[in-house]
């Protein structure tokens, strides 16, 4: 059985970017993201999180060669309305 993630990703260990995910195809009208928290497994690093109106941005660094991680953003909106999504990070000497 595989698992599908909102993403996946590969990234090396040495690598510190940014991933960012655009909710507004799931924003209705003039909603916006009020809040976005993560959940960041042991050996990655969350360098730095951001939001806006209508975008979740993380930046990532670390993670050890031939591991795989589950990075998880929960976001809650100008209405209430919550949404969790898990993105995975295969980490790979490049």
């Amino acid at each position: 059985m595989r698992v599908l993630y909102d993403y996946d990703f590969v990234k090396a260990p040495g690598e510190t970017l940014d991933y960012t995910r655009y909710w507004s195809d799931w924003l209705i009208g003039d909603e916006t993201i009020s809040t976005s928290t993560w959940v960041v497994p042991t050996g990655l690093t969350n360098a730095l999180a951001t939001h806006d109106d209508t975008a979740v941005t993380i930046k990532l660094s670390g993670g050890l060669a031939n591991h795989a991680y589950v990075v998880t953003n929960t976001i809650t909106t100008s209405q209430g309305r919550t949404s969790v999504r898990s993105w995975l990070f295969t980490i790979k000497e490049r």
